[in-house]
C-alpha cells in the first residue's frame, strides 16, 4: 500500500475517534448518595486508561533476559465542573469519609462497600457507543482542591478526582470483552 494523504484518508473510517465524544459514569458506593447522571453529565475531562507489564530481569552470562512480568494500572484522574450545590463534590466528599473520617479516622473495612466500577465510553457522532472500558473497583484516592479566584468571572469551578482501582477491561459494543 502506498502511503500517500488517500490511503490515509481511507483509514480513518467516520473520521477518526474524537476526543471530545465520550462519557463518563462515575458511579458511587450506596452511602456516598451520588448523582450518577449528574456526575456523569459534569465530568468534562478524562482518560481512557492505560496499562503496563512490568519487566523481570534475568541476568545469564553477561547479558541480560528481559521477561513480561505483571501487569500494573497507574492511578486515572478525571475533571469535573462543580455544581453550584455542590452535589457531585460532596458525594466524593461522603464517598472519602466513609473509606476515613475526617475527625475519627476510622472507616469502613469491608472493600466491597468502599469500591464502585466506572464506564468510559468512546462514542461516534451519532452517539452511539462504539468503545467501552470499564474501571473496576475503584475508589477516590485523591479529590482535588478548587481555585477560587476574582479574576475567573466568566470560568465554571473545576476539580479533579483521582482513583486507583483493580484493573480496566475493554468491552465491545455488545457487551464481550
Amino acid at each position: 500500500m502506498s502511503l500517500n494523504i488517500n490511503n490515509f484518508k481511507s483509514q480513518l473510517v467516520d473520521g477518526g475517534a474524537r476526543a471530545n465524544l465520550f462519557r463518563i459514569i462515575l458511579n458511587f458506593p450506596a452511602y456516598a448518595d451520588g448523582n450518577v447522571e449528574k456526575a456523569s453529565f459534569l465530568c468534562n475531562a478524562g482518560r481512557i486508561p492505560g496499562a503496563q507489564v512490568g519487566i523481570v530481569e534475568v541476568p545469564f552470562r553477561g547479558r541480560t533476559l528481559k521477561l513480561p512480568g505483571d501487569r500494573t494500572f497507574e492511578d486515572w484522574t478525571v475533571s469535573i465542573y462543580n455544581d453550584a450545590e455542590f452535589d457531585v463534590h460532596s458525594a466524593f466528599v461522603r464517598w472519602q469519609d466513609g473509606m476515613n473520617g475526617f475527625s475519627t479516622n476510622t472507616g469502613f473495612t469491608n472493600p466491597e462497600t468502599m469500591f464502585a466500577d466506572i464506564r468510559v465510553q468512546q462514542l461516534d457522532r451519532q452517539e452511539n457507543v462504539v468503545k467501552e472500558f470499564l474501571i473496576e473497583d475503584a475508589w477516590p484516592t485523591t479529590l482535588g482542591d478548587i481555585e477560587l479566584n476574582y479574576d475567573q468571572q466568566t470560568a465554571i469551578e473545576q476539580f479533579d478526582v483521582t482513583f486507583a482501582y483493580l484493573q480496566w477491561t475493554s468491552v465491545d459494543t455488545t457487551g464481550q470483552v
